[in-house]
């Protein structure tokens, strides 16, 4: 299992997601901001990840999504 968790501003939890282990992460990343942002109404994220995550293909998703 892989666990994503949304935090306000100002560090409390405000959701939870949990994947399966066998998903990767370039794949799960960019649907799971997208509907954090579509549910909570976010206009802006800050993301934490590990090396794992940090793609060229998640960074121009995030740029063609106009996440900042």
């Amino acid at each position: 299992m892989v666990v994503g968790a949304l935090l306000t501003q100002t560090g409390r939890p405000a959701s939870c997601h949990l994947a399966p282990g066998n998903q990767t992460d370039v794949t799960a990343l960019l649907p799971i901001v997208e509907k954090a942002r579509a549910r909570f109404g976010l206009r802006r994220v800050c993301w934490v990840s590990d090396r794992g995550m940090c793609s060229k293909d998640i960074i121009e998703g995030f740029e063609e999504r106009q996440i900042r």
